[in-house]
């Protein structure tokens, strides 16, 4: 079930039985119930089917890595540094102008954590 206020991004994979409560970032693959929501990802397979290059997937995942596995940066910082460190890449920009638009808060777990 997805809570009535929640957003879902463009191109993420959300998979059965999840219970959505908080927005989920485009280009991701989300599963887990509830109060065990993860991100396990990219999700390459849609991308590549929509037509993305290569290279913005590859960006993507730089950008994934910044937003989602640095636990020492706090989440605005994260989003800077994506901004900087990856320029001129419209699947990156929506993604951080994801993060920023929430008004519900967005799904930040990963498998990692």
């Amino acid at each position: 079930a997805v809570h009535q206020y929640c957003r879902i991004g463009h191109y993420t994979y959300v998979g059965g039985m999840s219970g959505i409560s908080l927005d989920v970032p485009p280009y991701v693959i989300l599963s887990g119930t509830r109060n065990r929501m993860r991100i396990s990802g990219i999700n390459k397979i849609g991308l590549r089917r929509s037509g993305v290059s290569r290279e913005n997937i590859a960006k993507l995942e730089q950008a994934f890595k910044i937003i989602f596995r640095s636990p020492q940066l706090l989440l605005k910082d994260a989003l800077l540094k994506t901004i900087e460190e990856i320029p001129g890449c419209p699947e990156v920009e929506t993604l951080v102008e994801f993060f920023q638009t929430s008004k519900r808060g967005v799904v930040k777990r990963t498998l990692d954590d």
